[in-house]
């Protein structure tokens, strides 16, 4: 007896569960179908900024459309359904449009590529179909302006911006763009001490600088790349590289302007204390003279204010001129083997300049001139070879103008 209501029970206990699995299996696959919850999607339009804007049209009204739907299966796919509500995507094809006017389409629901077309049915579409308006379609390519703000620190500059693209073509009606002026993007310099580099939207503006609502047109972008460049701000003395002799010294030269406020990259200008003029031998200048220099800058950088060029003055003053014949000439500089020298030159005018007092006392055997050898030695013939004046025993007379000898080498 005890071993029937065993098997009695244990039959019960199968029965309960084959009828549970039983109709699991029903309600997946052939039950009463439910519904999801209801799904909003912006309506995205096919076509509207390459072929509707080729063919010079475009939308006025319905581009900000959201479409609200419900959608009818069986339990497991509505399931999976409700978890993906945001991969769904409504489309709507405006590629046959070739009117202008209103127009009334349908609309296009597309599921998750995950959920099988086969297992819903979309119901409950709210709207049932998409109205737009299509209109003629202008355009004009406005500037983008560039608006600095802010403060960079004590001896920096914000250089001028750098837009990419420094054009910007809009599209609309004729009479909503015509009101458009230019674009404007804004930089926030504060603290910059270097370039500073950022992608910005910008705003549109009438030719009074009135903001202009951005809904009445369509841009060619959204945003703006925008560069620009910090200097360093150093103030540069002006030196001229100068080759000195006696009666020749820096205490005769000026330049005029002493220095200059120059503006350039840090690594340009961070290392250089001064900028060089140019190298002047004062022997070679044989009177007082003004020189209109330019101002050789550093790479990448530039004068803030003034101008390009600097003025150097050469002014002997207190300082006298006197000419000497000079006869002791000889050479230096050696000669191959077999070979000798002549002079040709014996005698030579010699121009001094140094105080009036010294001058004076410079007799003709203190002045010698020494012919250079150096280029002709191995040559034979007559030739005139630089020379050097050399004022021996008078500390601040010396020889100015340059000066050449003719001699002769024979073997």
């Amino acid at each position: 007896m005890g071993n029937i209501s065993h098997s009695k029970g244990f039959l019960i206990a199968v029965s309960i569960l084959s009828a549970m699995i039983l109709w699991l299996y029903v309600d997946k696959v052939g039950g009463q179908p439910i519904d999801s919850k209801w799904i909003s999607v912006p309506v995205e339009f096919v076509g509207e900024n390459d072929v509707l804007a080729q063919r010079g049209l475009m939308l006025t009204t319905g581009q900000d459309v959201t479409v609200r739907f419900r959608v009818l299966g069986l339990r497991e796919p509505i399931g999976d359904i409700n978890t993906k509500r945001d991969q769904f995507r409504v489309t709507v094809d405006l590629t046959r449009l070739t009117t202008i006017g209103p127009h009334t389409l349908d609309f296009n629901v597309i599921f998750p590529d995950s959920v099988s077309a086969r297992d819903y049915t979309v119901i409950d579409k709210s709207p049932q179909t998409i109205t737009v308006t299509v209109a003629e379609m202008s355009q004009k390519e406005i500037p983008i302006r560039c608006e600095i703000v802010g403060e960079v620190p004590e001896g920096y500059m914000a250089d001028l911006p750098q837009l990419s693209p420094s054009t910007l073509v809009v599209r609309g009606q004729q009479a909503s763009i015509n009101e458009i002026d230019h674009a404007q993007v804004i930089v926030d310099m504060t603290g910059a001490s270097e370039t500073v580099t950022t992608s910005t939207g910008f705003t549109l503006h009438s030719r009074s600088g009135e903001e202009i609502d951005r809904d009445i047109c369509r841009v060619s972008t959204e945003t703006v790349e925008v560069m620009v460049p910090v200097l360093t701000i150093k103030e540069m003395p002006l030196v001229v590289n100068l080759i000195e002799s006696p009666g020749s010294t820096t205490k005769n030269v000026k330049i005029f302007p002493s220095s200059v406020m120059v503006a350039g990259e840090t690594m340009s200008i961070s290392t250089l204390d001064s900028i060089i003029l140019s190298s002047i031998d004062l022997k070679t200048v044989m009177e007082d003279t003004t020189l209109e220099v330019p101002i050789p800058l550093p790479a990448n950088s530039r004068l803030i204010e003034g101008e390009d060029t600097a003025q150097v003055t050469i002014h002997f003053e207190g300082l006298s001129t006197r000419t000497v014949n000079v006869t002791n000439i000889t050479t230096q500089g050696e000669l191959p083997e077999g070979q000798r020298v002549s002079l040709v030159t014996r005698s030579m005018g010699v121009t001094l300049r140094g105080p009036a007092e010294e001058l004076e006392a410079v007799e003709e055997y203190n002045v010698r001139i020494v012919a250079d050898l150096s280029n002709v030695n191995a040559a034979s013939g007559t030739y005139t070879v630089p020379a050097a004046v050399y004022v021996d025993d008078v500390q601040n007379v010396g020889a100015i103008g340059e000066y050449q000898v003719m001699v002769r080498i024979r073997k």
